[in-house]
């Protein structure tokens, strides 16, 4: 009789009757979607089970990775933290949650059913497929590395990851670019351009929400082709005596400049006293640049050029000064009579003659009362 109790009892252990309820998983819907830096519930209903633990996996295409276990996890793995069960200590419910979903995260989720006692697996699911989109992201200007003349056109490119036939928005200075609803956009520069910024504008599609970009500097883009001018003092010099240059360069954006000077076209290079970039009111740039110069008999003549070379301009902007020496030649005789003297000369004659005519009228007047009178003594 102990026999057959024995043996009744392993049937029932081995063999459940039919009246037992099987384990059944169902994990509906068979596809979920979820957004980049999001979250996302993946559904798992476990119903008919025995107690034990409901454990994680994804499929990786080259085989399941252990992902989550509603009890502590198997030897040698671990929860990802990401990861969480939705209903803590729920009958049925073991879906889970994933929080700070990346693109790797895309793949198909299996929820499996263990054992308590023994640790064996019981059931598995068919499945839910995760798919993460990426996440829309505001969009990117894109503009030239080098640096264009004010008065040209500079090119602009909007990145973004929205889906095909995204539309943009360009904006200079918080106004809309009249008609431009493309990627890319030509903007015709001017120098007042240097304080401008560009911007451009997407729409995110699911949510409806207008993304900007960073503001575009223009004035990074542009250079302004600079005014320079040589003021030598004294204007002109002696042989061994000294002569002060001073380059002005203004007018020119950005900072980055080089100013050099060279004697002769350029033969030989002058050291000078460099200064530094000074910003004017405009937004644009200013620098002095001084070559102090001792006049000799070999630089009597000679021509010193000033160049200013501006990143983004292909050729230095030059001036030139000669040096002009004052010196007397020996052979030289007395200064000439200018023309101030001749003019002084002439016109103090003219003022002679004209008062002796004066006189001469004045006398010949009084002479003809003195005539009229003598006749009227004459009659009476």
């Amino acid at each position: 009789m102990e026999r057959g109790l024995l043996v009744s009892l392993v049937i029932l252990v081995c063999c459940p009757s039919r009246g037992v309820s099987q384990t059944i998983i169902t994990q509906d819907p068979g596809s979920v979607t979820g957004t980049e830096e999001g979250e996302v519930t993946v559904p798992c209903t476990v119903t008919g089970a025995p107690p034990g633990p409901v454990r994680w996996y994804r499929d990786t295409g080259s085989g399941r990775q252990y992902l989550y276990s509603s009890s502590p996890p198997p030897p040698n793995e671990r929860n990802d933290p990401r990861v969480s069960l939705v209903h803590q200590n729920h009958a049925t419910d073991a879906s889970i949650r994933i929080v700070n979903l990346t693109l790797r995260d895309s793949g198909t989720y299996y929820c499996d059913k263990y054992r308590g006692f023994d640790g064996s697996l019981i059931a598995s699911g068919s499945g839910s497929r995760l798919s993460v989109q990426e996440k829309f992201r505001p969009p990117v200007i894109e503009g030239p590395q080098g640096r264009v003349l004010a008065g040209n056109a500079v090119a602009l490119t909007c990145r973004s990851n929205g889906p095909p036939g995204t539309k943009f928005t360009w904006k200079k200075n918080n106004g809309t670019v009249r008609g431009e609803q493309s990627h890319t956009v030509s903007l015709q520069t001017a120098k007042e351009d240097i304080r401008s910024t560009v911007t451009c504008e997407t729409t995110d599609p699911t949510t409806q929400q207008t993304l900007s970009s960073e503001p575009y500097s223009l004035g990074a883009s542009i250079t302004v082709k600079p005014h320079v001018s040589i003021e030598a003092n004294p204007e002109r010099v002696k042989v061994n005596e000294s002569v002060s240059l001073t380059c002005r360069a203004r007018g020119f954006y950005p900072e980055r400049v080089n100013v050099s000077w060279v004697q002769q076209g350029g033969a030989v290079e002058l050291a000078a006293e460099r200064g530094e970039n000074a910003e004017n009111e405009d937004g644009t740039f200013s620098r002095n640049s001084v070559l102090n110069v001792t006049v000799t008999q070999e630089l009597s003549g000679a021509t010193v050029s000033c160049r200013v070379q501006i990143e983004g301009l292909a050729e230095p902007v030059h001036k030139e000064h000669r040096l002009v020496e004052t010196d007397p030649k020996p052979d030289q005789g007395p200064e000439a009579p200018c023309s101030s003297s001749l003019f002084l000369v002439s016109v103090f004659l003219l003022v002679k003659l004209a008062l002796l005519a004066a006189i001469n009228a004045f006398l010949f007047v009084l002479l003809k009362l003195e005539q009229r009178r003598l006749k009227r003594v004459d009659a009476e």
